[in-house]
């Protein structure tokens, strides 16, 4: 029976679960709330097997989009990484994070085309919701700016809590540099930048109220963007409006030949090439002159940290070239391939460099692939104009930022990297924008297996998300009861959590912490063995990081000293000598090292 037309369609319920979704991501950033983090995964691991389900059985429709083979080829190689990588939990945590993004996005086309007619409704409501978030957001980042830095240095200064705060924290906050609900400025800068596009968007509808609302949004976007003083998001909105401005030529020029400016021409590149040859040549010249470090200041130091971090990529991609070190593993192995002088940093920078370094060539491929693919299907719809256009060159905007900074290590940010493009409805299943004849699947066994096979990836998926989230809140509820002075307590609890979660380094060499601490200050040697018994064993999961190796042989240095015995001294020169190894840029790591490995100490 043919739907009426005030029928409830089923597609709200989910579509509302993603507006709470949404509107929650910017608030609760996934790099400050780890175990909210997981939660989200489980709640998007737990629709897409409710889903599968309902195709098995069924009662939905499954309608492709061109884009699955490019997806799942790139999470297959991102599995195959991970399960060769040397940091297995880092490498499935974050493989567990890629899977939830893609399932974000085919959940989100799937609903808004279950939808039908009211897709395009729905799309302009989480448009909205989204917007809703974002100046909330930059109320924020306001208050920060105004009252916010000043009264939270002073309740440090009136607490004497200066020497204990985070000195990363501190710079910020002297700074002044305003990051809201996110981490860092530059992250937040990313994020604001991928929104204005969509609010300026609301210009483009009927009625002069909506050109106002996007006009006072866009101020108010462009303001918090100031405060960010982010050089990366300038350059990234930059590039994203020489695009913009070359697509709108090719869209003239087509609509000129064949009436219609559907399509993104070739010839749009022209202008883009030109440019950015030009800014290239002033580049060299500026350099071979001497007067490129004069003129950007401090920003040239930024440049010259960037270019850095790409080199150890470049360097790391060519020692593992088809699959890479493993997802989430470039700040392990990056110390090895560090440029001398260079700081220290746990992500690249860019998200082409980290995925040549994390995932190598297949992966990279695999991933730019499915944005290839992806902006072919999206792209008639954009040249449109209105919403679809403000959604698809927020998401451009934000690719190109992740390209200068680390915006798909914060997981809040990813997620919109995903969603945005998501919301653009395409009637067609095809990416090319041509009608598919059967509008889903011609081939419904295939389907149906795909689902069952869906199922039973997503039932262990969210098996492991489930146990991470366990595992982490009983980890920091011990380390809650040791503040509180439950010693035996916490130390069972966080055993418990280490031992559910055996691959996971940061337990054990948590618990080797406590235990170095208690011994050095209590004066006992027992302790001390227990530090070294960790320290091994986070050592053993993660071979790669030379901070473990280092604090390994604080220990057993300082059991030698208290026992004499010489198979401590033995332990702590491998130790030191393989953090110097792993980290040879490092005075510190090197000053210890040098001792143990002279002639007569031998």
């Amino acid at each position: 029976m043919k739907a009426g037309k005030n029928r409830f369609n089923p597609a709200i319920l989910p579509l509302t679960g993603f507006a709470v979704y949404i509107f929650l991501r910017p608030l609760l950033d996934g790099l400050t709330h780890y175990n909210l983090q997981l939660l989200f995964q489980l709640a998007v691991t737990a629709a897409a097997a409710v889903y599968a389900g309902l195709i098995l059985l069924g009662r939905a429709r499954y309608r492709p989009t061109g884009l699955e083979a490019a997806a799942l080829l790139f999470l297959a190689v991102n599995a195959i990484s991970a399960a060769v990588s040397t940091s297995p939990y880092r490498s499935t945590r974050l493989f567990l994070e890629h899977l939830h993004y893609f399932l974000l996005f085919f959940l989100l086309v799937q609903m808004l085309a279950a939808a039908g007619e009211r897709g395009e409704r729905f799309s302009r409501v989480l448009r909205a919701v989204i917007l809703a978030s974002g100046i909330l957001v930059c109320l924020y980042a306001l208050e920060q700016y105004f009252w916010g830095f000043r009264e939270t240095l002073g309740y440090l200064k009136e607490s004497n809590l200066l020497a204990t705060t985070n000195p990363d924290l501190l710079a910020r906050l002297y700074s002044r540099r305003v990051f809201s609900t996110f981490v860092y400025p530059n992250i937040l800068a990313g994020y604001l930048i991928a929104l204005l596009p969509v609010a300026i968007s609301l210009g483009s509808e009927a009625g002069a109220d909506r050109r106002t609302l996007a006009a006072l949004l866009s101020l108010l976007l462009l303001t918090t963007l100031g405060l960010t003083r982010s050089t990366g998001a300038m350059a990234a909105l930059g590039i994203t409006g020489l695009l913009w401005l070359a697509a709108a030529w090719s869209g003239r020029r087509a609509r000129a030949r064949t009436g219609t400016p559907d399509r993104l021409q070739p010839a749009w590149l022209v202008p883009v090439l030109t440019l950015a040859g030009g800014l290239i040549g002033l580049w060299l010249i500026l350099r071979a002159a001497g007067l490129w470090t004069p003129l950007l200041g401090d920003k040239a130091i930024t440049l010259r940290d960037r270019l850095a971090y790409w080199s150890s990529s470049w360097r790391m991609f060519l020692r593992e070239p088809v699959l890479g070190f493993g997802p989430g593993s470039f700040g392990v192995h990056y110390t090895r391939f560090k440029i001398m002088r260079a700081l220290e940093t746990q992500h690249s920078h860019s998200l082409f460099f980290e995925m040549l370094a994390e995932n190598g060539l297949l992966g990279t491929g695999a991933f730019l692939a499915f944005w290839a693919l992806l902006l072919r299907r999206i792209a008639p719809r954009m040249a449109g104009g209105g919403a679809a256009a403000g959604l698809g060159w927020g998401a451009i905007a934000l690719f190109v930022h992740a390209q200068l900074d680390f915006d798909f290590s914060d997981p809040s940010l990813a997620s919109f990297l995903f969603i945005l493009p998501a919301l653009i409805p395409v009637r067609s299943g095809r990416p090319d924008g041509r009608p598919d004849r059967a509008g889903s699947s011609n081939r419904p066994w295939l389907t149906r297996l795909g689902a069952g096979l869906i199922i039973l990836i997503m039932v262990a998926a969210g098996i492991r998300q489930a146990r991470l989230y366990r595992a982490d809140r009983i980890f920091q509820n011990g380390l809650t009861e040791l503040s509180q002075g439950t010693g035996r307590p916490g130390l069972e609890s966080l055993h418990r959590a280490a031992g559910m979660e055996p691959d996971n380094p940061h337990y054990w060499a948590q618990l080797a912490d406590l235990y170095f601490q208690a011994g050095r200050f209590g004066n006992s040697t027992v302790l001390l063995e227990k530090a070294v018994e960790n320290y091994r064993r986070a050592v053993r999961v993660e071979p790669f990081a030379s901070g473990y190796h280092y604090r390994l042989g604080l220990a057993s240095e300082d059991l030698a000293g208290r026992t004499g015995q010489a198979v401590w001294k033995r332990g702590a020169a491998t130790a030191f000598r393989r953090a110097a190894e792993l980290y040879p840029d490092n005075p510190n790591y090197r000053q210890k090292n040098l001792p143990y490995h002279t002639p007569g100490n031998e």
